[in-house]
């Protein structure tokens, strides 16, 4: 039997509402194998997933004092644009976005399970927000425990 591993959601951000000047406001959720990308316009919707292989570079872009914008450029034909983020998420973002790429394009990459080290912040954060996931699956914690949980886990981390 195949046995997929949990996905688990690292961080959603969300572009600013006001600054875009929509009511759709483009939406990115960084997962632990994956990004996912979605928008919604009056008649139409825009989602798609990248898995990191296929991100070829990450952006930040220092704009005004308490917004950034990220871009993401794939080896295909997708070119990811989201505006007016807060600074702080973004380089969140960003950080955990480029690690991935890295460990994605590494060769010969050990896990812990065949005798390797772990590898960085992104993977014991992985680990923490994973257990904790567990954790609320079976009951011994609420979901609002898990919610705070997870920002602490964030702000330890990055």
């Amino acid at each position: 039997m195949y046995n997929e591993p949990m996905n688990t959601l690292l961080l959603h951000i969300k572009g600013s509402r006001m600054y875009n000047f929509t009511l759709f406001r483009p939406h990115l959720y960084i997962y632990t194998d994956r990004v996912v990308y979605k928008k919604r316009h009056i008649l139409t919707h825009d989602e798609f997933s990248i898995h990191y292989k296929q991100i070829s570079q990450a952006n930040y872009i220092n704009f005004i004092y308490l917004y950034a914008h990220i871009e993401i450029v794939t080896t295909g034909q997708r070119f990811i644009k989201i505006h007016w983020v807060p600074k702080r998420q973004a380089k969140t973002a960003l950080k955990i976005i480029d690690e991935k790429i890295h460990q994605s394009h590494k060769k010969n990459v050990r896990t812990p399970e065949d005798g390797g080290q772990s590898e960085g912040y992104v993977k014991d954060f992985e680990l923490s927000l994973k257990r904790l996931k567990e954790l609320l699956g079976i009951g011994k914690i609420t979901k609002k425990e898990f919610d705070k949980k997870r920002k602490q886990l964030l702000k330890k981390h990055y």
